[in-house]
């Protein structure tokens, strides 16, 4: 994942998808980058909500992911959580143009 500034974007490389470091069922387990390898921990499931912004759900978990803090600081970090109701749960996603999105955390 990279961080893109002030903004706290979050972008896929290719090839590579978001897992779920271990313990895979517990809140707080932190989001990384991973090689693909079909696994449901790298699976994810984005729903809109009714005010436009996204949840992503993991498919293995069932929970969420979530930005940490919320401070512009190049020291937060993307982990699960099953707490919906805060805005650190909800994503815009932003045209990065050719083919990518760029995924925006509410509170930011």
């Amino acid at each position: 994942m990279e961080n893109t500034g002030n903004r706290r974007c979050y972008c896929f490389y290719k090839s590579f998808k978001w897992k779920i470091s271990p313990p895979l069922n517990e809140a707080g387990a932190n989001i990384g980058q991973w090689p693909f390898v079909d696994r449901n921990e790298q699976t994810w499931t984005i729903q809109q909500q009714a005010n436009g912004a996204y949840t992503i759900r993991n498919s293995f978990s069932g929970m969420y992911l979530q930005e940490s803090d919320g401070t512009l600081s190049l020291k937060y970090n993307v982990h699960q959580s099953s707490d919906v109701s805060t805005n650190h749960s909800l994503w815009h996603l932003d045209d990065a143009k050719d083919g990518f999105v760029k995924f925006r955390n509410a509170a930011s």
